[in-house]
């Protein structure tokens, strides 16, 4: 049907082939389906509430010809009707808000003074949210972040960076952790590249590592303008929509599931472990740290000394017995463990609360500075002694970009066959289940529970 507003039809709609090849199964979809055509765009919705009757399911041609009086389509015409008359509606206030806006111009709160409210009431993480905000506009454009204004935050600056960043990541200019290849004059030459015309399209067919990095970006950066920033962080300021900026999609295949390392792989790391202490304690420090806890080793860069809370013999008798009841578990069950770390919140997850061994408190006692957890003196030597454990890592036979964070997925798994996925949840940070699959796989066999032989003798 075409009216003024714009046009839709009513069709049936096909089922996949899997569905259509179940036993019993119909060839279509047991709800209307109707196709929009509005401002030139096409829109497929489905009439979730508008089934199509049994007859019109089997008709061999279109049943809204062979069946124009049928009422199971009537229903599903109104709605269209309806839903066309509304979303032009909706179109109609949106486009007479921005000519207000060119009649009347806002005044809206300069971008440098909104970033710089962010870093100061922001939620923990800001920081982080922020330095992401501003890698995506200094290397997508070669400027200073201090120069952005709210003119930059489109469609085209976030995906031209993401064209950089995938030809980056094929160059191999991002391995060995954080874009430690990456040449000097790198982010220059790609944008040379993108100048003319010479670099590919984005690409969202292959599955690689850096498109987790472009989708992890791109969820930071449009949170900072985000609804509940507006309302709790940025309130009292004037934002502007940036409708174009917030309504930036992306699906790009990403490796999926858990990474786990052989038992060859973890024979080898066992045996070079004391040796590993002897020849560099901080790197072995390092390694417990991300074996015991899960953290990322990231994190582990970020540790100062306030983060070690030293238990005493008590102390520690007296969480063990907390954490047994907590847990619903035997206290014999829990390994012993001589302090606390406390992991600051990452990526939107929690805090952590995470025991460690005594050996690992007494070794972060002899090395640790009022800065580093790890006693490293400054950045750059926490990123050496984090290259020194991959390195040392990939000695043993493991292998992939980042090889420490296998111990994150190892540390994972461990806790999903103790807990389940809450457990990997509390453990790794995260504020719900979803993310246990990325890091965890479940390989228990099923309990022999509600079965008709025997209980097995205790």
């Amino acid at each position: 049907m075409k009216t003024y507003l714009g046009s839709f039809t009513l069709r049936r709609q096909p089922r996949s082939l899997a569905r259509q090849a179940m036993p019993g199964a119909s060839k279509w979809e047991p709800n209307w389906a109707v196709r929009f055509y509005l401002q030139g765009k096409e829109r497929l919705k489905s009439a979730k509430l508008y089934p199509v009757c049994e007859k019109c399911l089997v008709c061999e041609g279109d049943p809204l010809v062979l069946r124009p009086s049928c009422g199971c389509h009537r229903g599903a015409h109104k709605w269209a009707e309806a839903w066309l008359v509304a979303e032009t509606a909706l179109l109609q206030a949106g486009e007479m808000k921005k000519l207000e806006e060119l009649r009347s111009p806002k005044r809206w709160t300069p971008l440098k003074e909104v970033l710089e409210v962010y870093e100061k009431r922001g939620p923990a993480d800001r920081k982080q949210r922020l330095n992401f905000l501003a890698s995506i506009y200094e290397q997508a454009t070669g400027r200073d972040k201090s120069v952005m204004v709210w003119e930059d935050l489109k469609r085209d600056l976030f995906l031209d960076w993401a064209e950089l960043r995938q030809e980056a990541g094929r160059k191999g200019w991002l391995g060995a952790g954080a874009g430690k290849n990456m040449p000097v004059d790198g982010w220059q030459r790609l944008r040379g590249l993108k100048a003319t015309g010479v670099l590919p399209a984005l690409d969202d067919t292959t599955v690689a590592p850096w498109n987790t990095t472009i989708l992890t970006y791109l969820t930071s950066a449009k949170s900072i303008f985000g609804d509940k920033s507006r309302a709790k962080v940025l309130r009292g300021l004037e934002v502007p929509e940036l409708e174009e900026w917030r309504s930036i999609t992306l699906e790009l295949p990403c490796p999926k599931g858990h990474k786990a390392m052989s038992e060859a792989m973890q024979e080898r790391i066992e045996e070079g472990l004391a040796r590993l202490k002897i020849e560099n304690a901080r790197v072995w420090l390092f390694f417990m740290l991300c074996d015991e806890t899960g953290m990322r080793p990231v994190s582990v860069r970020r540790l100062d000394q306030a983060a070690l809370m030293v238990l005493t013999a008590a102390q520690a008798a007296e969480e063990r017995q907390k954490m047994a009841k907590e847990w619903r578990v035997e206290e014999v069950d829990l390994c012993e463990f001589g302090g606390l770390v406390r992991v600051q919140a990452a990526k939107h997850g929690n805090e952590v609360l995470t025991p460690v061994s005594a050996e690992v408190v007494a070794l972060a006692l002899e090395v640790m500075t009022e800065e580093s957890l790890i006693g490293a003196k400054h950045v750059t030597e926490s990123r050496e002694l984090h290259k020194a454990l991959n390195t040392w890592l990939r000695g043993c036979g493991v292998t992939g970009t980042h090889a420490a964070y296998l111990l994150r997925h190892r540390k994972g798994q461990m806790m999903r066959r103790f807990g389940g996925k809450a457990a990997v949840g509390a453990t790794l940070g995260h504020k719900g289940d979803a993310m246990a699959d990325r890091y965890s796989v479940e390989n228990r066999v099923v309990p022999a529970v509600g079965m008709r032989g025997k209980k097995s003798a205790a």
